[in-house]
């Protein structure tokens, strides 16, 4: 397993503010170094990401539930 996939993976099962703690804790391990390692900002690239996907996914259900009420409200 790549450690890319096994980062992923990591991650997947953590929350939201665990992702943040873990970009966060990236950060402050290479902020000493001007030229932060390719892999660290992708790992970060990962997080931000994943964050993102459930941000969207949390929204999904409100956007259904908008359209619903705003096809009830024409139907009525």
């Amino acid at each position: 397993m790549s450690a890319r996939s096994e980062f992923t993976k990591r991650i997947e099962g953590l929350s939201t503010v665990g992702i943040h703690m873990v970009i966060d804790q990236l950060k402050d391990q290479w902020s000493n170094d001007n030229s932060m390692n390719g892999a660290v900002r992708r790992f970060i690239e990962i997080c931000e990401a994943e964050i993102e996907a459930r941000y969207e996914l949390i929204t999904l259900p409100s956007e259904v539930a908008k359209r619903r009420a705003a096809i009830h409200e024409v139907t009525v």
